[in-house]
C-alpha cells in the first residue's frame, strides 16, 4: 500500500539522515552540492520551521506498507498561486518499481489542494536521469531549461523545468488504479 501524508515532527530525523548521510557522489548525482547541506542540527531546525503555520515550505512523506521511504517538498509557496516541488525516494531498492511516480502524483494533488495552487513546477538537474524519465513517463511537459539552483541545497547546474499539472497527476493516478484493478479484479477501485 502506497500513501502520502504531511511531514510530522517524528519524520524530521529521517529527512535529516537522508541529506546529511548521503555521500558527496550521491548528492552530486541528484544535483545537490555537499557544501550547501547544513549540519544535522541546523537542518533539523529548518525542517521543524516548515511545520509552522505560514511556512513557505511544506513536506509530504511517502510511505510503502506504512514505512517512510521518501518525501516531496514544496518550496517557494505562494498560496493560491504557485510552488516548486522536489522529490526524493530514499530507499534505493524501491526505485524503478513505479512507486515514486504514484507517490509523487499523490503529493502533487495534495499540495494543489492544501495550498489552492494554480500552477507548480519541478526542476530536477537535467543530468539526473531518474526524475527526468519519471516526469516524462507521467506526461508532465518539459517547458524549458535554465542554469541555476532549484533549491537551497542544489549545485548550480542545468535544470530541466517541468510544468506539474494537476490534471496530468490525477489522470496518471486514475490510470494506475485502472491497471491495478485489471490485474486484481477483487481489489476495490
Amino acid at each position: 500500500m502506497l500513501s502520502v501524508r504531511p511531514m510530522e515532527e517524528h519524520d524530521v530525523p529521517r529527512v535529516v539522515d537522508y541529506w546529511c548521510n548521503a555521500t558527496p557522489a550521491q548528492l552530486a548525482a541528484m544535483g545537490a552540492d555537499a557544501r550547501r547541506v547544513p549540519l544535522p542540527d541546523e537542518l533539523a531546525a529548518a525542517l521543524r520551521r516548515t511545520l509552522e503555520p505560514g511556512s513557505p515550505h511544506a513536506y509530504s512523506i511517502w510511505e510503502v506498507e506504512g514505512r517512510a521511504v521518501g518525501h516531496a517538498s514544496l518550496k517557494d509557496i505562494e498560496p493560491g498561486q504557485q510552488g516548486s516541488i522536489h522529490l526524493h525516494l530514499w530507499v534505493g531498492e524501491l526505485r524503478g518499481r513505479g512507486h515514486g511516480a504514484i507517490l509523487f502524483c499523490r503529493s502533487v494533488v495534495a499540495f494543489y489542494e492544501r495550498f489552492a495552487l494554480e500552477r507548480m513546477i519541478c526542476e530536477p538537474s537535467a543530468s539526473n536521469p531518474a526524475p527526468n524519465a519519471m516526469l516524462r513517463r507521467i506526461g508532465f511537459p518539459l517547458v524549458g531549461e535554465r542554469y541555476g539552483r532549484s533549491s537551497e541545497l542544489s549545485a548550480e547546474t542545468r535544470l530541466a523545468r517541468y510544468a506539474i499539472e494537476r490534471k496530468i497527476a490525477e489522470a496518471y493516478l486514475a490510470g494506475t488504479a485502472i491497471r491495478a484493478s485489471a490485474k486484481d479484479p477483487d481489489r476495490p477501485g
